[in-house]
């Protein structure tokens, strides 16, 4: 009786001796078993030798010796590349970023590939031969004559002298605007961020509304140059209410770059965008005392002004946020000096006011408030503040600058 053993055998192996080995043909006429060419006497011999010869193929081939057919990921013995973030993203250009590890490989050809999709990768780049090095290595290519924001999806290439090829990630990175091609009836423009704090910064624009009477105004930003992923809410802004407009952001990662830019839309739809601005946040410090910022004022009438400021707690709690004004210059320059609680400050009339902006502030606020009744055609002074609990225990008042403004005439 001739037997051909392939119960034994996982499918996968079977299939693939069957079709490189000539599997199981049987030699003689004499023998109860064959494989490969051999013959046994006993199943139980043919099985060892299978067993055996089956384990060396599957070396010699790249298969682990363990396998029950599940699917391995295979180890990059040759050549291996990796796609990096691409960097120097402008309106029309971009340099491409990737990284080599040639292995057993001593020269290989590199370049990337990019296209308007991840599965048409259509476009090249100029390749480039590079020779062994010991680690992963860098490296770049500049590709210009890109269209203006507009989504690019790219990937590293890399094809040794064995003919072995590589391919790295497909990521994707947008490209700038072009201003200069914005339909808007607005123009809007990116300024440098104030108020940089370790997890939070206030991001500035201006608006220049030229026949339009209003315009939507936000801001995109990101860690990444490419990849402006966050924004802030859209604020509908009057030409009435000035060319300047800003908005805290929060929540950032400390000792982080983020990148920003303006971004403004008509009555009709179209969008303006500004220049893509960066800042860094700054180290996390533990116990650090609150920061206060007085600024300047504005919309000042003959019995009113607009003040604001910002106050930031860092780590302490439990503030008491307020606002003193007056005409007199030293009562208002002398307040944390001659005061340790809000609720010590005592008005004295057109001398000193105060005012309560919050009474539990925990993080970083931005403060607005009118102030009304004051006399005409005179110099004020105003300041913000914040009660708060020190390290020791003790409550302290800290004061930002001292700013001033004189009413108008009737």
């Amino acid at each position: 009786m001739k037997t051909i053993f392939t119960s034994l055998l996982p499918v996968s192996f079977a299939v693939l001796c069957a079709g490189t080995l000539g599997f199981f043909l049987p030699t003689s006429a004499y023998a109860e078993y064959s494989f490969h060419g051999r013959t046994f006497e006993t199943q139980e011999e043919m099985q060892v030798y299978a067993s055996s010869y089956l384990s060396v193929w599957k070396d010699l081939h790249g298969y682990p010796s363990n396998s029950t057919g599940a699917s391995h990921k295979p180890i990059k013995t040759e050549l291996e590349i990796t796609t990096r973030n691409v960097t120097d993203i402008t309106k029309e250009g971009v340099r491409f970023v990737g990284l080599i590890d040639f292995h057993k490989s001593k020269v290989a050809r590199i370049w990337f590939e990019y296209g308007f999709t991840p599965n048409n990768l259509v476009y090249k780049t100029d390749s480039e031969v590079l020779k062994t090095k010991t680690g992963a290595s860098p490296f770049d290519r500049k590709v210009l004559y890109l269209l203006p924001r507009t989504t690019y999806y790219y990937r590293a290439v890399g094809l040794n002298e064995h003919g072995t090829y590589d391919y790295g990630e497909v990521k994707s990175f947008t490209t700038g605007v072009d201003s200069s091609l914005d339909t808007a009836l607005i123009r809007v423009r990116t300024g440098s961020a104030t108020a940089v704090d370790n997890n939070r910064a206030t991001l500035r624009g201006t608006i220049d509304f030229r026949k339009a009477e209003y315009s939507y105004v936000w801001f995109e930003y990101g860690e990444e140059e490419s990849d402006l992923y966050r924004q802030t809410p859209k604020t509908l802004v009057y030409k009435l209410q000035g060319r300047n407009y800003e908005y805290p952001v929060m929540k950032l990662g400390d000792e982080t770059p983020y990148y920003y830019r303006t971004v403004g839309q008509d009555s009709a739809g179209d969008l303006s965008y500004g220049k893509t601005m960066r800042f860094m946040t700054q180290r996390y410090v533990s116990n650090e005392k609150p920061k206060v910022v007085t600024n300047a004022t504005k919309n000042v009438q003959a019995h009113s002004a607009t003040v604001s400021g910002n106050v930031d707690m860092n780590t302490s709690r439990n503030g008491v946020a307020f606002m003193v004004y007056g005409e007199d210059q030293t009562a208002i320059s002398t307040i944390a000096r001659t005061n340790t609680r809000y609720k010590d400050i005592r008005p004295r009339g057109d001398v000193l006011q105060k005012v309560l902006l919050d009474a539990d502030l925990d993080t970083y606020q931005m403060f607005t408030r009118t102030i009304q009744y004051l006399d005409l055609n005179t110099k004020h002074y105003f300041a913000l503040g914040v009660e708060y609990e020190d390290a020791e225990g003790d409550d302290v008042l800290l004061m930002g600058k001292t700013q001033s403004f004189t009413t108008k005439k009737q």
